[in-house]
């Protein structure tokens, strides 16, 4: 696919100056396959993302290119569902709008789920563990270097859904304990969604 964007102004200055912002265009290739082998399920998945520059007040940048690789496999055993989903993502060097050079990061983030019925309500637990590592960039003329960086972070969720009159409800709850460099990510997370379902 490809996408063109044009020239937009996303704020002004406050002596009414506008600042204009005109996106790259973007260019995507995608690969897919998927089967299903009894009561189970798997997929398979790559998707490539090439960005042209953006430009804006002058700066010239780029986020980098993208490689996505995505894999899942869905099953029952016992009345239970199981859900197994990994992916990675790679983001090519690129550059900042002060000619800085944003380095190579490549993510990889795995989740195991179950849902498991119990008369009306179906509790959902699961396990999501995430990495990040982030490429060194030596030194130039006008910039010092960048150390390596890298994070991780672990996450423990409980959710569960039932349905009552015309509402589905939908609670859910999860605590998260990960670094990124050198700042502490952990903490709670709670959520209550009510959905409308005649």
């Amino acid at each position: 696919s490809f996408r063109h964007s044009a020239d937009f102004t996303p704020y002004q200055y406050g002596d009414g100056r506008k600042a204009h912002y005109q996106p790259g265009d973007e260019y995507r290739a995608r690969l897919g396959v998927d089967g299903t082998f009894g009561d189970s399920r798997a997929t398979l998945a790559a998707t490539y993302s090439s960005y042209g520059d953006d430009r804006s007040a002058g700066a010239t940048f780029n986020t980098g290119d993208r490689l996505v690789l995505q894999g899942g496999y869905e099953t029952t055993a016992r009345d239970v569902g199981y859900a197994l989903n990994v992916w990675t993502l790679t983001r090519t060097r690129g550059h900042r709008g002060n000619g800085q050079i944003a380095p190579m990061e490549n993510i990889v983030n795995a989740s195991l789920g179950a849902t498991i019925t119990l008369g009306a309500v179906a509790l959902v637990p699961s396990l999501e563990t995430r990495h990040l590592t982030r490429a060194a960039v030596d030194a130039d003329a006008t910039y010092p270097a960048q150390e390596k960086g890298s994070g991780q972070m672990e996450t423990l969720g409980l959710a569960a859904r039932w349905l009552a009159g015309l509402f589905r409800i939908e609670p859910s709850a999860s605590y998260s304990r990960g670094t990124l460099d050198h700042s502490d990510l952990s903490g709670w997370r709670a959520m209550l969604a009510v959905r409308f379902a005649p």
